[in-house]
């Protein structure tokens, strides 16, 4: 078995628990400016760059999301972190219209969401990498 696979979360606390309430903190903070930018009345008109600039928005906040959450719980189950974030990634999307009937829905909202869920844990994979071979100074 590889190393990487061995690596438990238990393994991977680099900023230690004295660090912890500062990186609930942030994960408090971002969710709840993401949560502000999903269920605003409209998008904002100066990030109106290009035609899918809403869906880049959608991407880099669900990016940030999983990042931030699986940086905030690193001692959680991994499943169950990754599966309320993907599952929040649609979900997101539809009560985006219940709350605010000026916002549409979108299928490619929901893709863009599910998208950045990806990047967001590719972004903490290689993190855990990283990590590890600092840790052990073995070859990646």
């Amino acid at each position: 078995m590889s190393k990487t696979l061995q690596l438990t979360a238990a393994d991977f606390d680099p900023l230690g628990p004295q660090t912890r309430w500062l990186r609930r903190s942030l994960f408090f903070i971002y969710t709840a400016l993401l949560i502000y930018g999903l269920f605003r009345p409209a998008g904002p008109s100066a990030l109106h760059l290009f035609i899918t600039s809403d869906k880049v928005m959608h991407f880099l906040g669900f990016a940030g999301l999983a990042f931030c959450t699986r940086l905030a719980f690193t001692h959680a189950s991994a499943w169950k972190i990754w599966s309320l974030i993907i599952l929040c990634a649609p979900l997101s999307e539809g009560l985006q219209h219940q709350v605010e009937s000026s916002r549409q829905f979108s299928w490619l909202d929901i893709c863009a969401n599910l998208a950045g869920v990806a990047a967001g844990a590719l972004c903490w994979w290689i993190t855990t990498r990283l990590y590890h071979h600092y840790k052990t100074r073995q070859p990646l």
